[in-house]
């Protein structure tokens, strides 16, 4: 019946369930670290000194680290993020094949396991939409709900368009037509030492967006294999359903193509590429707020799942919410390459 859904025991035993956590290759890539923080306004050294390679990070809002010589202190802010999906009605009464008409607190146990999984990868889109955003432009925005624009965090000296000490180069189509895959390849090693230089990091990963991707295979496949790496195997495989495709091994280098789209607009901007590590970035998670009866529950962590059926007593809306944010902490560690030709 409707109203079984207000039963506790029935919400709980959807929650319950494990919602798998799904790969994401932009944000695990360039922010493999992880780090959940108790509030959502923080505190952060970086260094201006471009080849210091040991950087320290304070993220206590309620104090200052204080200043010392070849740091500048930044503040940041982590906003909630949330997703929902309201289950209606027609949906909890609707019997699939198979069952029977005594089993409604499985089915909506069942409902739940699966928007909430469907909410997941949502959320991850969106985070891999602030780390290309954080990589591409420096900063990061995001759109509150009152449609007004909000900046989390910046990185570059000149956030947008980047500047002279900013990672960033205009190719100025030197892939273009006549371009020949040796000259392609020498011209990746160049921007690798560059970062190499510049950042103190050695870059480990190039993605190339998804119209250039041909061009890069098969000035890979002209190449001796003394220089591929051979026998090195990485897992890019797992990354096709994301659009992402893996190419192979130059110089220490594993290189993707990127087709991934949000909201269909492509992640990577055609004629464009992605080259470094994620050796000192960090996806910091704020803390979320929960209703209860009384109060609102503050929660530290990645993610938190709840139902909320104060709205509606016959349907309920299964709600992720998450306050990501992608901190670049040596924004030389990944060079941003535009202009680039197919």
């Amino acid at each position: 019946m409707p109203n079984e859904v207000l039963i506790s025991r029935v919400m709980l035993d959807a929650i319950d369930k494990e919602v798998v956590r799904q790969g994401s290759f932009f944000r695990d890539k360039f922010f493999p670290t992880v780090l959940s923080v108790p509030t959502t306004l923080f505190e952060y050294d970086e260094t201006d000194d471009d080849n210091d390679i040991l950087p320290f990070a304070g993220y206590n809002a309620e104090s200052t680290s204080g200043a010392k010589a070849g740091y500048s202190n930044k503040t940041a802010r982590l906003e909630c993020i949330r997703h929902k999906y309201v289950l209606t009605p027609m949906e909890l009464e609707q019997r699939l094949p198979g069952r029977t008409a005594y089993d409604s607190a499985d089915k909506i146990a069942e409902l739940q396991n699966l928007t909430f999984g469907d909410l997941e990868r949502k959320l991850i889109r969106t985070e891999e939409a602030l780390a290309i955003q954080a990589l591409t432009t420096g900063q990061v925005k995001i759109r509150l709900e009152n449609g007004a624009e909000r900046v989390l965090a910046t990185y570059w000296d000149t956030p947008g368009t980047g500047g002279a000490n900013d990672p960033v180069v205009t190719a100025g189509s030197v892939w273009g037509a006549s371009t020949t895959g040796a000259d392609m390849l020498e011209q990746i090693l160049t921007w690798r030492n560059t970062v190499i230089q510049r950042g103190g990091s050695v870059p480990n990963t190039l993605v190339v967006a998804a119209d250039l991707g041909a061009k890069i295979a098969r000035a890979l496949m002209a190449t001796p294999t003394s220089l591929l790496n051979p026998g090195s195997i990485d897992a890019g495989a797992s990354y096709d359903a994301e659009g992402i495709q893996y190419l192979g091994m130059f110089a220490g280098l594993s290189i993707y193509a990127s087709g991934a789209a949000v909201g269909g607009s492509q992640l990577l901007p055609t004629g464009t590429a992605l080259l470094g590590s994620g050796v000192t970035s960090k996806m910091m998670y704020g803390p979320t707020f929960l209703p209860t009866f009384d109060a609102m529950s503050k929660v530290v962590g990645r993610r938190t799942m709840y139902t909320d059926v104060s709205r509606d007593p016959v349907a309920f809306a299964n709600i992720i919410q998450s306050a990501p944010l992608p901190l670049v902490r040596r924004k030389w560690d990944v060079l941003y390459i535009k202009g680039l030709s197919s």
